[in-house]
Parts: C-alpha cells; structure tokens; sequence
C-alpha cells in the first residue's frame, strides 16, 4: 500500500517495524492516499499462512473504478488453505531441489470444502492433514437480481494462483491492486498471490443459485496431497432463489490459460507516462537447498533473515550516519539493498535465468510501472521500453526463466521491502529492500506506541 512519510508504519517485521507482543496492540495510522481494494497480513514467519489476515477496501469519490455504474459490492478474500498449522508442514526435496508445501484446498471468507479445514492436529490426528469424514459447506452471497455488483476478489493464499469465475455470468475487469482499469470483459480471471481486482457483475441470468468456482493452478507442482481439493465452490444465489445451483460442467480451465490475469496488459483508466529512468539496477533471484533439507532463496546471493526480536532496521538510520550510504546499507541488513541517497526514477530488472516456477513479488511503498514482463533474460536498454500509459501495479510476477522490468518514483523515504508473496520463499529468504533517501528518514516523527513495541531498543 502506498503511504508517504509512514515507513515506521509498514509493518514488516524487523525492517521497519516491531511485531506486537503477545497480550499487547498497537495502532497503525497513516494517510490514506490510494483508493482501491488492498489487505493486510502478519509479517513474521507463516503467520498469515495460519489465517492472520484481512482486506482493506479505501473509498474515494475520486476513484475512476467508482463512477462505474454499480449498486453494491463484495469483498471476498479466496486463497490456499492447509489444514495443517505451517509449522507442523514438512519440508520435502526432489532430488536437489527443494518443494514447496501443497495446501489442501482453498477458502472463500473462511468457508472451505478442504477435508478437515481448521482442525487442529489432536491426539487421534497429531500434525496430519487427514481427520476422518468431517461436514463441508460452500461460502454462499445472496445478492439481488438485475443489480450489478462490484466484487473485490484478493489473494490471500501462500502458494498458488487460482482461476476464479461464476457460472453464466461475464464481468468487467475495473481495477488491479489499486490501479483503475478502462473496463474488460473476461469469464476467467486468474489471480496471483498478492493480487486484488475489482470486477462488475450484472446479475442478469434466470433467478437461481450459480457456482463461484475457484480453481487451484497446481498443475506444475512435484506433488500433491491424498486428500487434495483442486476446485473449491461458492454460491452465488439470486435473492428469493431456492434449491442448489445445477450441476453443469463450469468452464474448461488449464493453467496459465485465463481471458484475464496477471500477465495481461490492462490499460489503466487514468493514462499516466512513464517518466525516463535516471538508475538501472538489476537482480537475479534462485534457490539453493541449505543443509537442513530447506529452501533458501536469494537476490544477487544474498538472503534476508529477520533481526532479533525486538529490533528494526528503520530505528537503525539516524542523524550520525544518513550521510553515510555505506554505513546504512550495513544496518539494514544482510540481504541485498538499494538504496537511493536523492528522489531517483529507478528501473529495477528482475531475471530469473534458471529458475522453473513463477514468482509474484510485492513492492512495499509503492506503485509502479511494468515496463516488460515476459520470457528470457532482460539484458537490453530499458530506457527505450514503451512509455505510453503502461500497466501499474504494485505486485508482478515473474515468468519460469523469464524477467520483469519496473519502473518506480524511488522519492518516499523509508526502508521498503520487496519480496515473493508465496510465504515459503519469503520465509526461506527471498527479500531485497529498497533504502531511499535516509538523510529524510532522520525526520521521521515516530509516535511512542510504536517505538515502544522494539522493546530490546527502547525498554
């Protein structure tokens, strides 16, 4: 999410926050500057793999998406689902290459057909993910005939992208992660981890209950649970409708096929020129497999670990060394840093030349432009990459082998975070951060409350 001057109020564990001690809370304020649909989840460890998260919607009479003609809307949060708590999940190689852990299922606002969803391992079950017959039920919304709805759909998973679409019905694509959209139609649409759209959806067809299907793209997976739930169902059902919706085939959906997603060209509502680039920094991102039997992962080679309890990188910048860039690149951190002493148009070129999967990044702090986005290796010229109105975001995927260019106003001080949104790669170290302008980071107006909670610095 974008916020000016509130880097304190980013919430990434150890960078430019403390985490919230048990029995304790705090208050996360800032300006809200950017309409659109946005969430918030727990960054320490697989916390939000667990479920500790939820959406963030902003309303702003100024917002193209909203002086589209609709009459409600609804959010739903849909992502992968484990019934097993993160920690209890075992690490798994093939080879030596490290696998990720399959979830179960999927969960729309909290209601799964995934066996045993949120039962928590007992003495009959210790830490398995199979507990016996238990009851399913689908998420249901009964909204009102001939009405048309805005629908905030957000990725809340750790793992997988998954193709969303209701039966019978079209939509209009309108908005990508904060970004509003001239309006595009699709039946399919296809969200990464970290992504949020907003669709319109007129409820046009005979009054009855229709499927919400969400389907799970794990086709590329080394390997999958006994009791796996590739497709998970919702209800859509027309106020006054009665009986379940008809069992019809839904659409014939294949991995990486969708009418819209994330590596399609959207065209924002608002035509914005992408600005020359002043600094060209490139990354290259991969995994090795650690001792253990775990994944690391790495920028340039070097891979994020959290500072101890109680500590961030942010209380670390101060008026006796901003000027020093050397000195505050060694503070923030291990992993790899760029940082910007003076406001920068930066383009950040993303390879991955010998990595097999697709990765979704988020940038903290910002909005950005996706300049390219595609196969292969990214070795040419940026600068004279199309400038006309390109798709903004804030969270771009990666292809298998492939590359992301992004283009971004590097003038909002603070210590920002990007990073994969699968929570495995996260965890296992794939983090870089941009530092930006510390010497206006010495200006910060910190409040107490949120000093107080990196106890180890400010006891």
């Amino acid at each position: 999410m974008w916020q000016r001057g509130t880097n304190f109020m980013d919430g990434t564990m150890s960078i430019n926050g403390c985490g919230i001690p048990p029995g304790t809370n705090a208050s996360y304020v800032w300006y809200a500057q950017n309409p659109g649909t946005a969430w918030y989840h727990s960054h320490r460890g697989m916390q939000y793999t667990d479920g500790l998260y939820g959406a963030i919607v902003i309303h702003s009479p100024n917002e193209p998406a909203s002086k589209q003609p609709y009459d409600d809307e609804l959010t739903l949060m849909i992502g992968d689902v484990y019934n097993t708590r993160s920690r209890d999940l075992p690490t798994k190689t093939t080879g030596r290459r490290p696998v990720d852990a399959v979830p179960d299922g999927a969960v729309i606002n909290g209601v799964s057909q995934a066996r045993c969803a949120y039962l928590y391992p007992s003495d009959e079950h210790p830490g398995v993910n199979w507990c016996g017959h238990v009851p399913t039920a689908q998420y249901e919304a009964e909204l009102v005939g001939g009405k048309t709805y805005r629908i905030r759909i957000v990725n809340s998973g750790s793992l997988v992208p998954y193709t969303f679409s209701i039966d019978n019905h079209t939509f209009s694509v309108i908005e990508a992660d904060g970004v509003s959209l001239a309006p595009y139609e699709a039946r399919t649409l296809s969200l990464d981890v970290g992504h949020r759209y907003s669709i319109l959806v007129t409820l046009d067809q005979p009054p009855a209950a229709y499927w919400m299907r969400v389907h799970l793209e794990v086709e590329a997976q080394v390997y999958k649970g006994p009791k796996f739930n590739a497709t998970t169902l919702g209800v859509l059902r027309y106020k006054g409708a009665r009986g379940a919706p008809p069992d019809v085939p839904g659409p014939k959906i294949r991995d990486g096929e969708y009418d819209a997603g994330p590596r399609t060209i959207f065209p924002p509502a608002v035509p914005l020129e992408a600005p020359l680039p002043t600094l060209q920094h490139s990354v290259v991102y991969g995994a090795f497999l650690k001792p253990d039997g775990s994944s690391g992962m790495t920028f340039n080679d070097r891979m994020w670990r959290p500072l101890p309890d109680g500590v961030a990188a942010v209380y670390f910048v101060n008026a006796s060394n901003a000027h020093r860039p050397k000195e505050v690149a060694r503070l923030v951190g291990p992993q790899h840093n760029l940082l910007t002493t003076q406001p920068e148009v930066v383009d950040l070129i993303v390879n991955a030349p010998h990595d097999l999967a697709t990765h979704p990044f988020h940038l903290h702090g910002h909005s950005f432009w996706i300049m390219s986005q595609g196969p292969g290796v990214f070795d040419g010229d940026s600068s004279t990459l199309n400038r006309t109105n390109p798709m903004r975001r804030d969270t771009f995927v990666v292809p298998p082998g492939g590359h992301a260019v992004i283009r971004f106003v590097a003038d909002n001080p603070g210590i920002w975070p990007l990073h994969c949104h699968i929570a495995w790669h996260l965890e296992g170290g794939l983090l870089m951060t941009v530092t930006a302008m510390p010497r206006e980071m010495v200006k910060f107006d910190i409040p107490p409350h949120m000093k107080r909670l990196c106890y180890k610095q400010y006891a």
